[in-house]
């Protein structure tokens, strides 16, 4: 009977130990569960304190944005009208510029060149030849060599 001895010693021993056990865990658990209701309780009350100020500056926030917002906004809408104006001005500008230049290619006045061939002396009498004969053609008094 020894064995049975031992053997039973060890199971009341195993018993003993996991009801100890048991009853430090159950005993964790409550202490964890007061903790976690203290916890609770004191967010609670923080929230119940702070939820009407933290509405409030929501609101408020809220209420600011929506200024700041429309204030952008017509700033906004006002650069764009002034950019719109000079965008407007510059493309006058740029039009009348354009047609100036236009004009000016289609009226160019003939420089000459330091090149004697680009040169033409339409102030010069014609010397003779089909030249000559075109060029007082159309001359008041051409044609009368008398």
């Amino acid at each position: 009977m020894g064995l049975l001895n031992i053997t039973e010693d060890l199971v009341l021993g195993g018993v003993k130990s996991l009801d100890q056990a048991y009853r430090e865990t159950k005993g964790a658990f409550t202490s964890a569960k007061s903790n976690f209701a203290s916890v609770r309780n004191n967010l609670e009350d923080v929230y119940k304190e702070y939820a009407p100020c933290a509405k409030e500056v929501l609101i408020t926030g809220r209420a600011k944005a929506e200024d700041i917002y429309e204030a952008g906004s017509a700033r906004a809408q006002e650069v764009f009208e002034q950019g719109k104006a000079k965008a407007g001005d510059f493309y006058e500008r740029s039009k009348e510029a354009y047609d100036d230049a236009r004009l000016r290619s289609r009226v160019r006045k003939y420089t000459p060149s330091d090149n004697a061939d680009d040169y033409i002396d339409v102030t010069a009498e014609p010397t003779g030849g089909a030249a000559s004969s075109a060029f007082t053609k159309n001359r008041p008094g051409a044609g009368t060599s008398h």
